[in-house]
């Protein structure tokens, strides 16, 4: 993730349920030398071992992300998508039983509501 290379004082980022034919293909891709660390665990589990509070990141929720909670885990989901499912992120939170946002990007980008991987954290830690 270009995005956290050059910063000062990057985020922690964790690959949760990395198991499976996920690790296999993680591991071709070399993701041990990336900044991040990972776990088999699942999102909430990994949220609950930090201390944390898990919100998911989703463009189709109905609420928007005001300010950035110390306590909260920020989980950006779709990491392996390369079509956007409408509603997917959405309906996980829901599934999962824990709070959705969206950033607030509605009201500044009126052609695309769909960003990458590093625009996200980018986005998070200016917010911050």
């Amino acid at each position: 993730m270009k995005a956290i290379k050059h910063m000062e004082d990057p985020p922690g980022i964790h690959l949760c349920s990395v198991a499976g034919g996920f690790k296999a293909q993680l591991e071709k891709m070399k993701y041990h030398y990336w900044t991040l660390t990972s776990s088999a665990d699942d999102i909430v589990e990994v949220a609950k071992k930090l201390g944390k509070n898990p919100v998911y990141l989703s463009p189709d929720s109905p609420d928007e992300l005001n300010a950035i909670d110390p306590n909260a885990a920020y989980i950006i989901g779709g990491l392996v998508d390369r079509t956007v499912i409408k509603n997917a992120s959405f309906d996980r939170a829901q599934e999962l039983g824990i709070p959705s946002v969206r950033l607030p990007i509605r009201e500044y980008m009126k052609s695309r509501k769909c960003l990458n991987l590093d625009h996200v954290v980018s986005m998070l830690c200016k917010f911050k």
